[in-house]
């Protein structure tokens, strides 16, 4: 279970979903592998990364993939996906900060 970066499309226009979609796509799994050892990958992955940009993109798609399983979730309350969705934001805004920082211009689209 890993993430191949080195397959990372960087010629791709990020999005919110772009992203998501595209480090679902590279991320590696055996089969029947559940949803929490996915979660997982992007957790440990974050954890021990140096790169600050890359922990708040995995952060971020992390908690993209929390919030499609709570939101559908019968116990779910409006203040957790409220809690859900500020996360998503704040990891987003991070990450695109970074980007910004590393990049010197405005390559991501809000």
């Amino acid at each position: 279970m890993s993430i191949q970066w080195e397959a990372f499309n960087g010629d791709m226009v990020i999005t919110r979903k772009s992203l998501v979609i595209e480090l679902k796509r590279i991320t590696v799994m055996p089969p029947h592998s559940s949803i929490a050892q996915f979660l997982e990958v992007y957790a440990k992955e974050a954890e021990e990364t140096n790169d600050p940009s890359r922990a708040a993109m995995l952060k971020y798609c992390m908690t993209v993939w929390v919030y499609r399983l709570y939101i559908d979730r019968q116990d779910a309350t409006q203040d957790g996906i409220q809690t859900l969705k500020h996360k998503m934001e704040h990891f987003w805004a991070t990450f695109v900060e970074w980007i910004h920082k590393l990049s010197g211009m405005d390559c991501v689209q809000p």
